[in-house]
């Protein structure tokens, strides 16, 4: 029988075995596999209800933060894709990733709002979503993370994703040449992701 290897395996064996363990530690931040878990649940139901469906494209701008987290299992278990940026591109380069990469939504960083403020009106997106930090400010148009997921109803369900491991799973943009950010493609299976964000 086959049986495809997806990140998402990781997620659900680690809630089921451990809901009551500490996954994730952020600052003065704990979440459980189970709280993990239910916040990446919401940040899918949340997408759905944005119209995110399986294979549109989401780009994101975090650090290393559980939000960052939250985005890439929240993202891949609705067979949507996550387009990472690099925060220290130029406005140019993040206008033309985001275009290319056919984007509708991103989510980003209140830090790393700056370059989108310059470009937002060349963007095209459906909608922004902003991470708050304390002590910082945006001009940028878009609704807050943690509204984003309070507006899902208590009675969400999600859908059933059949997924192939040779689906994709990020469109990652590589910098440092003379031309635009040459991508490169990444799929469900590969174990090295399981390996950077579950340990």
């Amino acid at each position: 029988m086959f049986s495809p290897l997806t990140p998402l395996d990781w997620k659900r064996r680690a809630i089921k075995y451990y809901p009551e363990k500490t996954a994730v530690i952020d600052g003065d931040k704990e979440f459980t596999y189970k709280e993990f878990g239910d916040r990446t649940d919401r940040l899918s139901a949340a997408l759905l209800e944005a119209g995110i469906e399986q294979g549109d494209h989401v780009a994101v701008m975090l650090p290393n933060t559980h939000y960052m987290l939250e985005c890439f299992y929240g993202i891949c278990q609705l067979g949507a894709v996550m387009v990472p940026l690099n925060y220290r591109l130029t406005a140019k380069d993040l206008e033309y990733i985001i275009n290319h990469s056919d984007a509708k939504m991103l989510i980003v960083d209140e830090e790393f709002t700056k370059p989108i403020e310059e470009i937002q009106n060349n963007l095209s997106l459906d909608e922004i979503i902003v991470v708050h930090v304390d002590g910082q400010e945006t001009s940028l148009t878009g609704i807050e993370y943690e509204n984003f997921l309070e507006k899902v109803p208590e009675d969400y369900k999600l859908p059933e994703v059949e997924f192939d491991e040779n689906d994709l799973l990020t469109l990652n943009y590589t910098s440092g040449t003379t031309s635009n950010p040459p991508v490169h493609h990444q799929r469900q299976h590969l174990s090295e992701k399981h390996r950077i964000f579950l340990g």
